[in-house]
């Protein structure tokens, strides 16, 4: 039944995410779909937090090193003047680049901390407290470089 859920959650978000992604193209739909894939993997850690029952480390682990791989990428993918529609990039990407990339390098930081602790299979409460970390820095971002809908 769980798993049902988390499915159709899956399938609803994928779905939404390509309606809001068409006509996007070149590197704005390269993020756009990396950004995507960091809520899935989200998703995914959250549920298997939520649940004790459903707490697989191996799925956290595997999450937060993708979350990581997109972290990585991000100071490539906001080159000057790529703001085109359907972006949701703020122009204070490029107005404090200093900011901007800090933020980036605090997500990379927390999803490997996250990503480690899950490798060890560490205390519930530590991974719990490390997805929070990775989930902040989410957020803080999202309220200083994006579009707000």
């Amino acid at each position: 039944m769980k798993k049902t859920i988390v499915a159709a959650l899956i399938i609803s978000v994928a779905g939404a995410n390509a309606f809001a992604h068409s006509g996007a193209t070149g590197i704005v739909k390269e993020r756009m779909n990396a950004m995507s894939s960091i809520s899935k993997n989200l998703k995914k850690i959250f549920v298997t937090l939520k649940d004790e029952s459903e707490f697989d480390a191996n799925i956290i682990a595997s999450s937060s090193r993708e979350i990581m791989t997109h972290a990585n990428k991000f100071p490539h993918m906001f080159p000057e003047g790529s703001t085109k529609h359907p972006s949701e990039a703020a122009p204070a990407i490029w107005e404090r680049p200093d900011e901007f990339s800090k933020k980036a390098q605090d997500l990379i930081t927390y999803a490997n901390e996250l990503t480690q602790l899950a490798e060890a299979k560490s205390d519930h409460s530590a991974i719990d407290e490390a997805f929070g970390k990775v989930k902040g820095t989410c957020k803080a971002c999202h309220a200083d470089f994006r579009i707000k809908k």
